[in-house]
């Protein structure tokens, strides 16, 4: 990781959520400001969240669909900040990265690491010493969070 992080980073999701719910008022960024003990204004100052897709790419199961291949094809030239995250295994899928969270990556010259959808239907966070690693790991991002 590089010594200084130059802000903001860039989060990278697969596609917008259900157009039902704007994302600033959505679980998956409450979650993630609870997790940091952030507040909208900081999250906004500290973040710049972009997806691959441009559309809700629809329900499958109890999740969104998942065009891989579509994602694939925008993740060969997609703009990537200094520091970016992506967000969840399918996003890594899409730029050709293992599924493995916090390992850093050099991507087209930029520090590139997978952190966890923080979407509800993602198990990962239902064990505690997960989230206590996800928020170790993003404070020693953002040094000064609570």
């Amino acid at each position: 990781m590089c010594a200084s992080v130059i802000y903001p980073i860039l989060l990278v999701g697969q596609a917008p959520g259900d157009p039902a719910c704007p994302r600033s008022q959505g679980r998956s960024t409450q979650r993630f400001l609870r997790l940091l003990g952030l507040t909208p204004t900081a999250y906004q100052r500290l973040f710049h969240w972009q997806n691959l897709l441009d559309s809700f790419p629809g329900k499958a199961g109890k999740g969104d669909a998942s065009p891989l291949a579509a994602a694939c094809v925008v993740a060969m030239t997609f703009p990537l900040a200094p520091v970016t995250l992506l967000l969840g295994q399918r996003v890594a899928q899409a730029f050709h990265l293992p599924p493995v969270y916090f390992q850093w990556h050099a991507v087209r010259g930029c520090q590139v690491a997978v952190i966890p959808h923080p979407s509800g239907i993602n198990h990962w966070w239902n064990t505690p010493a997960h989230r206590e690693t996800f928020t170790r790991f993003m404070h020693a991002l953002i040094p000064g969070t609570p």
